[in-house]
């Protein structure tokens, strides 16, 4: 499912280098002589990742028993065939889960949302 590897260097020059699910990130450490400035829980950025997983269940739950806090619990949007589930890790990113259980053009979700435009859900 994922690898990870850490080195350990001096302040503003580490690396997160990871897999998930085929997918790779690679995020640097905060270094504000180049502007790269790291997320803070008071202050995450608006950036978040948003990652396909084949269980959503399983992978949320390690998430939140390492540590990362829950934004928004696993939620079912059954007209677009998916569940997802949002959370902050320790570090201060924000990541959406997707689980997708039936696929829905593109066209049956623009036809949904202009069906549905100002319903409350």
């Amino acid at each position: 499912m994922s690898e990870w590897k850490l080195p350990i260097f001096d302040r503003g020059e580490n690396e997160a280098i990871f897999s998930l699910y085929g997918a790779r990130f690679h995020l640097l450490d905060e270094n504000q002589d180049f502007q790269l400035i790291a997320p803070t829980e008071d202050h995450p950025k608006t950036v978040w990742f948003n990652v396909m997983v084949p269980d959503i269940k399983e992978t949320y739950m390690k998430a939140l028993d390492l540590g990362c806090k829950e934004i928004q619990p696993i939620t079912e949007m059954h007209e677009f065939g998916i569940e997802n589930a949002i959370f902050l890790d320790p570090f201060g990113y924000v990541w959406m889960l997707h689980q997708v259980y039936k696929e829905v053009s593109f066209e049956e979700r623009v036809k949904y949302f202009e069906e549905n435009k100002g319903k409350k859900q």
